[in-house]
């Protein structure tokens, strides 16, 4: 396998994917899984978001490396540095909570890398 070097006429583009699961989860209807009745709106919104976002980027500047980077948990460096960072933001909804892993699934899926590190 040969490894292209970045360098020169490269651009990566890094996604906040918290940013976009929450911002599907918010702005869909609730839809849920016929078989099983699983809540997949926010998952459905999130590849809707990633398609366009994949596909609208054009020209001289378009990412020729993408990754979606993903809140790892609830607690991260910026709590030990302020301790009422986050405090007066709600609890994730529950119908949210099992969705997440899909959008990493579904990450993969697009072929775009996806991260996730314990305390960031």
């Amino acid at each position: 396998m040969t490894i292209a070097k970045f360098g020169k006429g490269h651009h990566l583009h890094l996604i906040d994917g918290s940013a976009f699961i929450f911002r599907a989860y918010h702005a869909l209807p609730p839809l849920t899984r016929k078989s099983d009745g699983l809540p997949i709106g926010a998952v459905a919104g999130f590849c809707n978001m990633l398609h366009r976002y994949i596909e609208g980027n054009t020209g001289a500047d378009a990412p020729t490396h993408v990754a979606v980077i993903f809140d790892k948990g609830s607690h991260t460096f910026r709590n030990d540095m302020y301790d009422q960072y986050k405090a007066n933001r709600d609890a994730m909804p529950e119908d949210l909570r099992p969705q997440m892993p899909l959008t990493r699934t579904a990450t993969e899926a697009f072929n775009i890398a996806c991260k996730e590190v314990e305390g960031f």
